[in-house]
């Protein structure tokens, strides 16, 4: 009986590691094109989406930082205009003294 398991035993062995390199060798054409996709994938990603879908993102941010120079140059000259008639910012009550 020992003879018939050891040799079942092989068998079984033999038979595992032929499944696992028939699945191997079966599977191996959709790895590499899947490897090949995803690798084109994130090319095309990079070099063209992105780009495209940030022009707006790029044009936005370039308005709102000169509308925010604006605001800064309004606040300024505000701040110069309080300055000039002796009226404290923070409390927008004219000082005496």
């Amino acid at each position: 009986m020992d003879d018939d398991e050891q040799e079942s035993g092989r068998r079984s062995r033999k038979s595992s590691k032929s499944f696992f390199s028939s699945v191997l060798s079966k599977a191996m054409p959709f790895i590499v094109i899947f490897v090949i996709g995803l690798a084109v994938g994130v090319y095309l990603t990079n070099q063209f989406i992105d780009p495209a879908l940030n022009t707006g993102a790029v044009q936005e941010k370039k308005l709102l930082e000169e509308r925010n120079a604006v605001l800064d140059q309004q606040v300024d000259s505000y701040y110069a205009c309080l300055s000039t008639f002796a009226i404290d910012p923070q409390t927008c009550q004219r000082k005496t003294g």
